[in-house]
């Protein structure tokens, strides 16, 4: 009998509680967390504040991941985002279109905006000449078919459950083609608990440093102790001069490249390095990051 990842588990019940926001008007709950946190805005457009709960700050972390698998059925077009939601074919015009979307000189616009008037409200940044125009025309003919209604817009769930969401799918989804970044082998490095303690808090991203601590209205100087930037956990292990002076010490010694984030520290990085020398190279990375 398997065992599941609960990381992963807690991510898809957070997303059923999305998906009753996006689909449930009725019921006390949602009057709560709508006058808290959403006022007037739709789910796309709020953004998660210092001040708001644990539990509204989980449901905003996994927003990217819970918009990437459902389709929006284009009412009257307010609460769809054009760009970015998918709702004219399978993908998310952004992804169609990248060529459009990277000179679109309002990215979050919504499609009511967008097909207020005639010509279509859209702005660029640079001429539509070339292929760019041919791919414009193309979109153009795509969108004459649409006509809005005085409905408003619905989203169905992607995934195989007849457009209503199921925990079981959204798991079963990210399980077999998301990358899910794990923290076993930290547990299993011998070094002191406390450096796997630091560690385990670098991977979950809770360490403090002064990003973290202007979160929770932390007054100080948001720059790094060495250099002048600001101070995030990216930014102090990997890209501060001093952590990359260490990480060119690693290269050297073994060959090997610098993580290129931190999700790739614990991901991706040592794969096809031989165990006994990852072994060893995952200890000075405990000792790099400590020192620092």
């Amino acid at each position: 009998m398997g065992i599941e990842n609960s990381e992963v588990k807690n991510r898809c019940l957070l997303s059923k509680w999305l998906f009753r926001l996006s689909t449930e008007t009725e019921g006390m709950w949602f009057q709560i967390l709508k006058n808290k946190y959403l006022h007037s805005k739709t789910l796309a457009q709020v953004k998660v504040r210092p001040e708001d709960s644990p539990f509204w700050k989980g449901l905003m972390k996994v927003k990217v991941t819970f918009f990437q698998r459902v389709r929006f059925v284009v009412g009257d077009g307010a609460s769809t985002r054009f760009w970015e939601d998918t709702w004219l074919g399978d993908t998310p015009l952004a992804l169609q279109y990248p060529t459009l979307y990277n000179i679109a000189q309002r990215k979050e616009d919504y499609v009511a905006t967008v097909l207020q008037s005639i010509p279509l409200n859209i702005q660029f940044r640079r001429a539509l000449v070339g292929p760019r125009w041919n791919t414009w025309l193309h979109l153009v003919r795509r969108l004459m078919q649409i006509q809005l209604s005085n409905q408003t817009d619905t989203i169905r769930w992607t995934l195989p459950s007849n457009g209503v969401f199921l925990v079981k799918s959204m798991y079963t989804d990210l399980i077999n083609n998301a990358l899910i970044s794990r923290s076993l082998h930290i547990w299993k490095i011998k070094v002191p608990l406390r450096i796997k303690v630091f560690m385990w808090f670098i991977h979950k991203g809770v360490v403090l440093t002064k990003d973290n601590l202007k979160k929770r209205r932390w007054r100080g100087r948001v720059n790094c102790c060495f250099c002048e930037q600001n101070e995030t956990i990216k930014h102090l292990f990997l890209e501060c001069p001093l952590a990359k002076l260490l990480w060119r010490t690693l290269h050297i010694a073994f060959n090997i490249s610098p993580p290129t984030c931190m999700n790739s520290l614990f991901t991706t990085w040592l794969n096809g390095v031989d165990d006994r020398i990852s072994k060893l190279i995952r200890i000075g990375v405990c000792a790099l990051c400590w020192a620092i």
